[in-house]
C-alpha cells in the first residue's frame, strides 16, 4: 500500500484490515506504526538491490546491455514503486519512519546501498573498457579500493546513478506528470531511449584513444 500511496496517505489500521491482523499487532510486533514503516522499508531495499542485479544477470553479455538492464529495472521500480521511492529519495517526506530504519537496519542498508554503487561503477567501467566482469562479490567482500582508485570510472558512475535517479522521479509522477506536461507524456519513452544512449555515449567518450 506505501508502494502506490505513500507513507502519508496509509494508516496503520488500513493496513491491518488489509491482510487481515489485529491493530494491537503492529505495537507488539513494531513497537509502533513508524516502526512497521521501517522495518519494512530495510525490506523493500534490499529486495529493490537484489531485483536490479537480477535484471542485470539476464540480460545478454554486453556491457552496455547489461547496464541499460540495470537503469531500466530501476525506472521500473520506481515508476511501481513511488511512494518508497518518496521514503528512499526524500527521507524527510517520512522523517520518524527513516530515522528508525537508519537507526535499527542502517547498517545492513548502508552495506546493500555499496554494493549496489559498486555494481554501478563496475557496470559502468565494463561499458568504457568495452568489458564484461566476473562480478564475483558481494556486499562482504565489493572491490572498495580498486573501484575508488579508478576516480573517472567512479566519477562517471555517480553522475549515471544522479541521471537515472531524476528519470526515476520523473516518470513516477503519476497524474501529475499527466496532467502537466501531456505532450511529453505522449513521448516520454523515446525520450528515456535517448537519456540511455546519452548516458552510454559518454561513458564511452571517456575510453583512452
Amino acid at each position: 500500500m506505501i508502494a502506490s500511496h505513500g507513507a502519508t496517505d496509509v494508516t496503520a489500521r488500513e493496513v491491518c484490515d488489509a491482510v487481515g491482523v489485529t491493530f494491537a499487532s503492529v505495537n507488539y510486533n513494531f513497537g509502533s506504526w513508524n516502526g512497521l514503516i521501517a522495518e519494512a522499508g530495510a525490506t523493500v531495499y534490499s529486495d529493490y538491490v537484489d531485483g536490479l542485479w537480477t535484471a542485470v544477470q539476464s540480460a545478454p553479455l554486453i556491457p552496455e546491455a547489461r547496464l541499460v538492464a540495470y537503469i531500466r529495472a530501476q525506472i521500473e521500480w520506481a515508476t511501481n514503486n513511488s511512494g518508497w521511492g518518496a521514503v528512499f529519495n526524500y527521507p524527510f517526506s517520512a522523517r520518524t519512519a527513516t530515522t528508525m530504519m537508519q537507526d535499527r537496519f542502517g547498517l545492513t542498508n548502508n552495506l546493500k546501498f555499496q554494493l549496489n554503487h559498486a555494481r554501478l561503477t563496475r557496470l559502468t567501467i565494463d561499458v568504457r573498457d568495452g568489458d564484461v566482469s566476473p562480478f564475483d562479490f558481494d556486499e562482504t567482500n565489493y572491490p572498495h579500493d580498486e573501484l575508488l582508485s579508478d576516480r573517472l570510472g567512479l566519477a562517471r558512475a555517480t553522475l549515471t546513478g544522479w541521471s537515472v535517479l531524476g528519470m526515476m522521479v520523473w516518470l513516477s509522477r503519476g497524474p501529475t506528470l499527466e496532467t502537466q506536461i501531456p505532450d511529453i507524456k505522449k513521448r516520454q519513452d523515446a525520450i528515456v531511449t535517448f537519456a540511455m544512449a546519452q548516458i552510454i555515449d559518454a561513458i564511452k567518450s571517456d575510453s583512452a584513444p
